[in-house]
C-alpha cells in the first residue's frame, strides 16, 4: 500500500477490503448418540395479551419488538454509513493527518484491507467473526460540519439529544450531497432508520466520569435513531495504521448486542473482560454468535463424548440444558474451545499493562441466562416477569431479554453472561479478570469437585457432569455424563 503523509503524520492510501470468506454453512441437522446439532434455530413462541400464540423468528425480531429499538441485520450484505463530523471550533484541518488524510485513515479503519490496520478493519473483522456470514459494506463520506460548537455542547447533560440532532442533520446533508440515502435503509425500509457511524474530531474524554460525557464512545439504537458516536482520536494511529477495537465494539451494538461489562462502574464484570462486548478485545464469543445466527451448538441429550475444534475458525459450541427451547434466548451452559489464534491472536499477545486475552488454549464454560421477559412501556428497563411463566401478557408490554451484566438493569439480580472459572471460585466479583487459570484444561471437570451443586437460575438441575478428556492445539474432547 502506498504511504502518504501530511505535515505531521503518516498514513496509508485506502485499499478496499475484498478478501471475503465464503459462508460454507450447509445448515444440516446432525444427530449422533447423545447429542445433535440443529440445522437452524427454532422460532420463539409465546402467548400475547389476547392469549393468542405469537412467535419471534429470531433475536432481531425480539430486539425490535414493538418498534422500540433499532438494529442492523447480522447476515448477508449490510450497509453502514460512516459520516465524519467536525465543528467550526474543532475543524478536520486541525487533525494531525489533515482533512483528507484523516478520511483515508477512516476508510482503511472501516472498509480497508487488514494490512492497513493494526489488527483488522471493521469489515474484515465482522466477515471473519461471522465465518463469512456478514459482509459489511458502505462508505466514509466527506466531513460533515455540525452547526454546533464543541465549546457549547461539551458539558451538556443532554448528550443523547445532541447526538440525535447531529445524526438527523448529517442524514439530511448526506441526501443533499450524495442523493442515495435510500440505499442505506435497514431492510430497504425508510421507517427502519439508517445505520450511521458518526466520527467526531474532538478528542475522546478520559478520566473519571468520562463515560457520562458527550465526547465518549456510545451507540443510540432507540427509535428513530441508529447511530454510533466515537472520536477520531480512538484510531490511536501507529506507523500510519489505525486501531479499530472501539469501532468494532460499537458496531456490535448496531447488531443488537449489549455490553457485557458492568455499566454501573462496579468491580464485578461477569465475563472477566475477555470479550469484544466487554473490554473491546478479541473475537465475539459463543452467546453473541448464537444471537446473530453465525453458528449453532451441539446440544447434549445423554452421556456422550464430543470433539470440539477451536471456536475462532469453526463455530463449534456445546450447549447443556435439557428441554432447551431451540433459541439463544434461554438459560443454559455453553462450552467453547478458546484458542489464542485468529481474532484472538492480537490481544492475547499484547504485553502492556492492560488486561489481555488468555495466551493458552482451553475450554471456556459460560452460564447464559438470556430468558425473555415482558417489559413495561414506561421507560427503558422495567421487567415485569418471564415470558415462559406467561404471567404478564398484556398487549401493551414489549418483550426483551430479562438480564444484563449490570446490577441496576438486570432482573432478579441474575447475570446475563457469566464466564465460570475452572477452580470453582468467582474472582470476577472482586474485579478479577479472565486468565489462563480461568480455562478448563485436560483432566478438569465440572459438577464433580467444582460446581457440584450448580443449578440454573430458573431452578432446574443441570443433570450432567463433564470432563475435559483431551486437549490439543486443534481439538478438545469433552466427556459428558448424564446423571
Amino acid at each position: 500500500a502506498m504511504v502518504l503523509s501530511s505535515c505531521t503524520s503518516v498514513y496509508f492510501a485506502f485499499t478496499p477490503f475484498r478478501d471475503y470468506q465464503v459462508d460454507s454453512d450447509d445448515h444440516e441437522t446432525i444427530i449422533e448418540d447423545g447429542y445433535y446439532k440443529p440445522g437452524d434455530y427454532s422460532p420463539y413462541t409465546y402467548l400475547n395479551g389476547d392469549g393468542d400464540e405469537e412467535s419471534f423468528a429470531n433475536f432481531t425480531d425480539v430486539y425490535r419488538h414493538k418498534d422500540y429499538r433499532r438494529s442492523m441485520r447480522s447476515l448477508g450484505r449490510q450497509k453502514i454509513l460512516v459520516i465524519p463530523v467536525d465543528f467550526e471550533d474543532y475543524p478536520s484541518s486541525s487533525l494531525p493527518e489533515g482533512t483528507e488524510g484523516s478520511l483515508e485513515v477512516l476508510r482503511n479503519a472501516f472498509f480497508g484491507i487488514n494490512q492497513n490496520n493494526q489488527w483488522r478493519s471493521v469489515a474484515g473483522y465482522y466477515n471473519e467473526s461471522s465465518y463469512g456470514k456478514l459482509v459489511l459494506d458502505g462508505k466514509v463520506t466527506d466531513w460533515y460540519r455540525s452547526s454546533k460548537l464543541t465549546a457549547d455542547i461539551r458539558n451538556s447533560s443532554a448528550t443523547s439529544q445532541i447526538v440525535r440532532d447531529i445524526y438527523n442533520g448529517a442524514l439530511a446533508w448526506y441526501q443533499e450531497t450524495y442523493g442515495d440515502l435510500a440505499s442505506y435503509y435497514v431492510d430497504g425500509d425508510p421507517s427502519k432508520s439508517v445505520p450511521v457511524y458518526l466520527i467526531y474530531t474532538h478528542p475522546s474524554e478520559t478520566g473519571s466520569g468520562a463515560r457520562d460525557k458527550l465526547f465518549w464512545a456510545f451507540t443510540i439504537n432507540q427509535k428513530p435513531t441508529l447511530t454510533c458516536w466515537s472520536s477520531y482520536s480512538l484510531t490511536y494511529l501507529s506507523e500510519g495504521r489505525p486501531d479499530t477495537h472501539t469501532y468494532i465494539h460499537e458496531v456490535g451494538h448496531l447488531l443488537g448486542l449489549e455490553d457485557y461489562y458492568n455499566t454501573d462502574s462496579e468491580l464485578y464484570g461477569p465475563t472477566g473482560r475477555a470479550d469484544m462486548m466487554d473490554y473491546s478485545i478479541g473475537d465475539h464469543t459463543g452467546y453473541s454468535k448464537m444471537l446473530l445466527d453465525w453458528t449453532r451448538p451441539y446440544v447434549v441429550t445423554d452421556t456422550t463424548e464430543i470433539t470440539l475444534r477451536p471456536f475462532y475458525n469453526s463455530g463449534d459450541l456445546i450447549l447443556i440444558k435439557d428441554n432447551w427451547n431451540g433459541t439463544a434466548m434461554d438459560e443454559y451452559l455453553l462450552l467453547e474451545f478458546y484458542s489464542p489464534n485468529g481474532l484472538n491472536a492480537h490481544d492475547s499477545r499484547l504485553t502492556n499493562s492492560n488486561p489481555q486475552l488468555m495466551q493458552h488454549a482451553g475450554i471456556k464454560v459460560y452460564h447464559v441466562d438470556a430468558r425473555l421477559a415482558y417489559y413495561s412501556n414506561d421507560g427503558f428497563r422495567r421487567a415485569l416477569g418471564y415470558v415462559e411463566d406467561g404471567v404478564y401478557s398484556q398487549e401493551t408490554n414489549r418483550v426483551g431479554i430479562a438480564h444484563s451484566n449490570t446490577q441496576s438493569t438486570t432482573y432478579n439480580n441474575y447475570r446475563l453472561y457469566h464466564l465460570l472459572e475452572s477452580g470453582g471460585e468467582n474472582t470476577f466479583i472482586n474485579g478479577g479478570t479472565a486468565t489462563n487459570k480461568t480455562l478448563f484444561k485436560k483432566g478438569d471437570s465440572f459438577g464433580v469437585d467444582t460446581f457440584a451443586d450448580f443449578t440454573f437460575n430458573g431452578g432446574q438441575e443441570l443433570g450432567y457432569t463433564f470432563t475435559i478428556s483431551d486437549l490439543a492445539n486443534t481439538y478438545a474432547k469433552i466427556s459428558i455424563t448424564k446423571i
